[in-house]
């Protein structure tokens, strides 16, 4: 039946919608008990708790339901929300039509617009919300004070409005005009009112919707705000599946300063589960591992941990942790707890399941003695020594990573190249929000899809997609411009892209115009190299050194040099004549010679200006000119 059959019949018609935030709420109310023993009531919150006010007014509503987008997060930053009515009001003002209003709710908030009313007989209905009309609820009392309407008939309004009925609306204008001037309301006001109602019935909210809403957010909010580590595992735990949604999330607990620890054998659980300020990454999430094989392990380990790759095939059920899952264990780093580094686990892996295959067979039959048991245990501690082969370099290992993830864990190719892009002044991922369509940009990260398409008139193009520290964006290259670029369109390399910022068809994309290799970027865009030296590392023999090596580096890039002579005191050294390039060998080479305790970076005068904004007030900062490169400090 319809819902109109089913009204006309007399039932009442109820619509059940399932969320997942019930669930996190649920999962995070759990994981607080079995952490702290405390029993958190979400039913019954505090309405007035200042941490989850400032959270919202922060903007910090990443996995909070209905607050999560760019738009919404900004103008939370702008109303500073400090009762459950703001946040029900934003609710329902944050949507196609209402959204022109939620600048005037602000100001009108704030004082700095005043809250006017066409009759006075207006204020009762509209007081909560500065005068603006916001729910469909407020209609209804606005038609009960000014035209005297029943509430019956105020609801069959509301009806109206809902189902954008325009003749049945039609016909109650009439009514309310008539009914509003006998009540005392001057007729010119009485028709713009009618203006206002007609124009929000394009859009009306009803406040009991916005209200239910707004509480399930408030209690996501609170919980955020409370217990970060806890509410941030369950939403990891909702999301297990959704690769994108998964890099938001843990980029999240970044910045919340919850550290994301990688996948244990030794410590993981089937889960996300949280701990203080760390959240553990449950295992299940990894590829080709299914929940009964994490369980198979959690089961094993209740014998003790794991001491070797070799005592974990041969305790756990080779049925229900197979070669494949194993496999994918080492290579998300679930081993790392265990002697031998990942290339040395992953060669082992076949000698260490035939071994553990032959016991789990005999163990199975009853047939090992005591004897066969002592002669078996001495050949295979001699069987057990891992191969020596060389470690996977950094950027194997996260490629590894990031095949059995779906994103980088344990650190990220870019993260090297940080603060350079920053100092370039490119943009990041999340920079692009907000920009206008067909904005210049330049933006640095990893290719992790290249698609070729052709055109309808035959032409190569192709689609592709750039990840940095921050997120993802979808580019597109076409065919004039692919012609040319091709060959740098490879996956997995880190290029600098220069395009166009597009926001056609609703979707945001990067229209690539230009493409290099990020190294080649910052040789080509850089103007200075700079190196930070602590004071400890500011002595002559040391800067000796390092004017040698910048030497034996020529370019065109002018050198700086930071030297952190004392606490809150620092000075910038201008070489004149030394000239380097900014290359990856020369950067390597001064972090070789500091022991690492350098800081070494590449900058442009953007960049430059950038950094002299965000110093903290209070250091000194000197331009001083050392002669033939030296410096007396």
């Amino acid at each position: 039946y319809n819902m109109h059959h089913v009204e006309d019949l007399g039932f009442l018609k109820m619509d059940f919608l399932g969320l997942r935030n019930l669930t996190v709420i649920e999962d995070t109310v759990k994981m607080v008990k079995e952490n702290y023993g405390v029993d958190v009531d979400v039913d019954n919150l505090p309405l007035d708790d200042e941490a989850t006010y400032r959270l919202f007014g922060g903007g910090d509503t990443t996995g909070v339901f209905q607050f999560e987008s760019a738009g919404m997060k900004g103008y939370l930053q702008q109303l500073k929300p400090d009762t459950i009515g703001d946040i029900i009001a934003m609710n329902a003002l944050y949507r196609p039509g209402p959204m022109q209003y939620i600048p005037n709710y602000i100001d009108r908030k704030h004082g700095r617009e005043e809250v006017t009313y066409n009759d006075e007989k207006m204020r009762p209905a509209l007081e909560e919300t500065y005068g603006i009309i916001t729910y469909q609820e407020q209609v209804q009392r606005l038609c009960r004070d000014l035209a005297g309407f029943t509430l019956a008939k105020a609801d069959g309004i509301r009806k109206a409005m809902g189902k954008k009925l325009a003749d049945v609306m039609e016909k109650y204008k009439l009514e309310f005009l008539e009914s509003a001037m006998a009540n005392g309301v001057k007729e010119v006001v009485a028709q713009q009112i009618w203006r206002d109602i007609e124009v929000f019935s394009g859009y009306g909210f009803n406040k009991a919707h916005s209200a239910g809403y707004s509480m399930v957010a408030y209690q996501c909010a609170y919980l955020k705000a409370h217990y970060p580590a806890e509410f941030m595992a369950a939403n990891l735990n909702s999301e297990i599946g959704d690769i994108e949604r998964l890099v938001v999330l843990i980029e999240e607990c970044r910045r919340m300063n919850l550290d994301v620890l990688p996948p244990d054998v030794n410590e993981g659980q089937v889960d996300f589960v949280a701990a203080k300020n760390e959240i553990r990454m449950g295992m299940a999430a990894i590829r080709n591992v299914g929940r009964s094989a994490v369980q198979a392990i959690v089961a094993a380990r209740e014998d003790g941990p794991f001491e070797s790759l070799f005592d974990f095939c041969d305790r756990v059920d080779s049925q229900a942790a197979n070669r494949r899952c194993v496999e994918s264990l080492i290579k998300a780093g679930a081993y790392d707890c265990v002697p031998g580094h990942r290339a040395q686990l992953f060669e082992a892996l076949d000698r260490a399941l035939d071994m553990a295959q032959s016991v789990q067979m005999d163990r199975a039959r009853g047939q090992i003695s005591m004897f066969e048991m002592e002669v078996m245990q001495t050949q295979v501690v001699n069987d057990r020594s891992l191969p020596e082969v060389e470690e996977w370099t950094e950027r194997e290992r996260l490629a590894h990573e990031k095949d059995m993830l779906g994103f980088y864990l344990s650190g990220h190719p870019l993260e090297r190249y940080r603060t350079d892009l920053s100092e370039m002044g490119m943009r990041s991922v999340n920079d692009l929000t907000g920009l206008p369509d067909g904005a210049e940009v330049q933006i640095g990260g990893v290719l992790t899809e290249v698609k070729a398409h052709t055109t309808r008139d035959g032409r190569p193009m192709a689609f592709g997609t750039l990840e940095d520290l921050s997120g993802t964006v979808d580019l597109v290259v076409f065919s004039d411009n692919f012609e040319k670029l091709r060959e740098q369109l490879l996956v997995d390399e880190m290029v600098v892209l220069q395009g166009r910022f597009s926001t056609r068809n609703g979707r945001s994309s990067v229209q690539v115009e230009n493409v290099m290799p990020i190294e080649q970027a910052r040789e080509q865009l850089a103007d200075t190299v700079n190196v930070l030296l602590p004071g400890d590392l500011i002595r002559m023999e040391r800067l000796k050194s390092l004017h040698t090596l910048c030497l034996k580096h020529p370019g065109d890039c002018q050198l700086r040099l930071h030297l952190e002579l004392e606490r809150d005191h620092s000075t910038i050294v201008l070489s004149r004549q030394v000239l380097v390039l900014p290359s990856d060998a020369l950067l390597r080479e001064i972090a070789e010679l500091t022991g690492g305790r350098a800081d070494a970076w590449v900058s442009t005068e953007a960049g430059r200006a950038r950094r002299a904004a965000r110093r903290q007030p209070g250091n000194e900062v000197s331009d001083a000119v050392f002669e033939e490169g030296l410096v007396m400090a």
